[in-house]
């Protein structure tokens, strides 16, 4: 007899594995943080976005909540490359994974809306205004 196993929503978390949104915010800033300290030029480019320094000391946080409490004077520094993820990054401290799928939609609607302003036609640019979102989220 063949058994099959299925695991539900929360397994991840019942095992302690770091799988939540809030993880991955946090893995992600100290991702970049330690990428720009280890390029000893000031600067750091990234896919997503960019860090200058300004005199601010960038360090890498090991919980949300203390990373959340240094944001405000790292925000100075980082320059987010799409609309998109510089909402994302505005809203750290807030933001669940239902709400970056609100994001997303906002950010869609806003590109349509320019489109449909620019040509003044309902079915234009479709295909472009996806192009262009595709192209803010891998840049």
């Amino acid at each position: 007899m063949n058994k099959l196993y299925l695991i539900g929503n929360g397994f991840d978390l019942a095992h302690g594995l770091k799988t939540k949104y809030s993880d991955f915010k946090l893995w992600y800033i100290n991702k970049i943080v330690k990428l720009y300290n280890q390029s000893h030029s000031g600067s750091y480019t990234g896919e997503l976005m960019d860090i200058v320094n300004d005199g601010y000391n960038f360090k890498e946080h090991d919980s949300l909540d203390s990373l959340i409490r240094d944001l405000e004077p790292m925000r100075k520094g980082f320059h987010s490359k799409s609309n998109l993820f510089g909402r994302l990054l505005m809203k750290l401290k807030d933001l669940n994974w239902v709400d970056i799928e609100y994001e997303y939609y906002l950010e869609l609607l806003a590109l349509y809306r320019r489109y449909y302003d620019q040509f003044g036609v309902r079915d234009i640019g479709a295909v472009n205004i996806l192009r262009e979102f595709n192209a803010c989220l891998s840049t």
